[in-house]
């Protein structure tokens, strides 16, 4: 405020001087100069006065220079609020450059995965055309191992076949031979015996057809018979059965003939005896045709299971001791010769697991062959098949020398053989490793001098 020089002006400035009030230091300027050489305040007042002027004027460059100082701090933090703000701007800038860089380096990555993905489905088809020729190949290395053993079994099996053959030939002659003359002498005789001794004639003529011991006994065994049946007759006094011996023998009659020498003691006629072994003989001959007919069939039968490729890939449900006793006849030629079968097992029993018959079949052939070879067909073969509530176990156990530790170690391994050049391939075990394995089972071989043992353990249920 400017004001004039008059005395009401000067006592207003005085006024607000007195007070405290903030004068604009251009009014006090202007006011000293009004005051210049004029008096109008006492001395005590005008000291007052110029007081309260000064400390309004220092009062007013105080908070003059706070507001500054507010102003340049204001001013600095806007100046650091701009760098901050820049610095941001520059992090932001590089933050979006990166994720620029990261982005190309993403669509990139996904261009070489895209190539990686086709890479890799070609490789996976690649393996898995590879995967199906392994599989057919090493089907066609089964079925030609089994062909391979089945050749080895031919001429076996030729024998075990013409063995039934003879005797089914034999018996045709006999019948044929002695029909008609059957046909003209039993009615007289029939009618000339007594019901008593009727009763003891069929009664000799039903053991001898039960009797289905004659195909598997040897010459040998049929003179020690007829030896053992002229002793009986002299002892017993039955002197008109001693020339029908031998014939007596042949119809099987020989083990059971002393539970019929009370009856025959008051039977003394040579036409019984004749009669009898001429019916005995018709009938057991009869009996002996069908066992070989049942001994073709079985020999047939297992080697139509054998032969047989299976082309289904769905494990089935297979009856282990089956496939264990068609391996058997197939070998019971080999065996027969010197070596004593144990089966601890009963043959009729049924040990089911679900697997492929066919490849389990080629297991039992090749360890069975092992063991038969190397007994040299001359031991103990003993077969043991147990089961529990998850698993059956086959163990297979022959008395052959043993193998020796570095022998055992290798042969799992494909083309290793302890045979001559020519007798082996060296693949039957490692196909036999590789079926079980199939089956998720366990094939182990435990040997030590006079002792091998293969054990295969295998799950009931089949897992993929």
């Amino acid at each position: 405020m400017l004001f004039k020089k008059s005395s009401e002006n000067i006592s207003e400035i005085v006024k607000l001087a007195l007070e405290g009030t903030q004068i604009h230091p251009l009014l006090i300027q202007q006011f000293g100069e009004s005051m210049a050489g004029k008096k109008y305040l006492s001395t005590g007042d005008f000291a007052r006065f110029f007081k309260a002027i000064s400390d309004s004027y220092y009062k007013f460059e105080k908070e003059k220079k706070q507001k500054e100082e507010l102003l340049k701090s204001r001013i600095k933090e806007l100046n650091t609020s701009n760098e901050q703000q820049q610095a941001q701007r520059e992090i932001m800038k590089k933050a979006f450059d990166e994720a620029k860089e990261k982005n190309a380096e993403l669509t990139m990555l996904k261009e070489r995965g895209e190539a990686q993905k086709e890479i890799m489905r070609k490789a996976y088809e690649e393996l898995k055309k590879t995967h199906s020729e392994l599989t057919d190949t090493q089907d066609q290395l089964i079925f030609s191992e089994k062909m391979a053993s089945l050749g080895q079994l031919v001429a076996g099996i030729a024998h075990e076949i013409n063995t039934p053959l003879s005797v089914i030939n034999g018996g045709l002659q006999n019948m044929e031979q002695n029909l008609d003359m059957m046909m003209e002498e039993l009615p007289p005789f029939m009618k000339t015996i007594s019901d008593q001794t009727l009763d003891v004639f069929q009664r000799m003529i039903k053991a001898s057809s039960e009797n289905e011991g004659k195909l598997s006994m040897t010459t040998r065994e049929e003179r020690k018979q007829k030896k053992a049946l002229n002793q009986l007759f002299e002892e017993k006094g039955i002197t008109s059965a001693s020339p029908y011996a031998r014939d007596i023998v042949e119809m099987g009659l020989a083990e059971d003939f002393e539970k019929f020498v009370d009856d025959l003691k008051d039977i003394e006629s040579e036409s019984f005896f004749e009669n009898l072994t001429k019916v005995g003989k018709f009938s057991f001959t009869i009996s002996n045709m069908s066992t070989a007919v049942k001994k073709m069939k079985k020999i047939v039968f297992s080697l139509r299971n054998y032969a047989h490729h299976g082309d289904t890939e769905e494990a089935i449900k297979t009856n282990l001791v089956d496939g264990i006793e068609t391996i058997i006849t197939l070998y019971f030629n080999q065996i027969k010769k010197g070596i004593e079968l144990v089966r601890n097992y009963d043959e009729s029993s049924e040990i089911y697991i679900i697997g492929f018959a066919d490849e389990l079949d080629q297991v039992w052939t090749n360890i069975i062959s092992n063991a038969i070879q190397a007994m040299n067909y001359n031991g103990k073969l003993t077969i043991d098949i147990t089961e529990d509530a998850s698993n059956a176990t086959v163990k297979i156990t022959d008395s052959g020398p043993g193998m020796p530790n570095e022998v055992k170690e290798k042969i799992f391994q494909p083309f290793f053989t302890t045979k001559a050049q020519g007798e082996g391939s060296g693949l039957g075990l490692p196909i036999c490793k590789k079926i079980i394995d199939k089956h998720n089972g366990i094939l182990e071989v435990d040997s030590a001098p006079g002792r091998t043992c293969f054990s295969i353990t295998l799950p009931k249920e089949f897992k993929n």
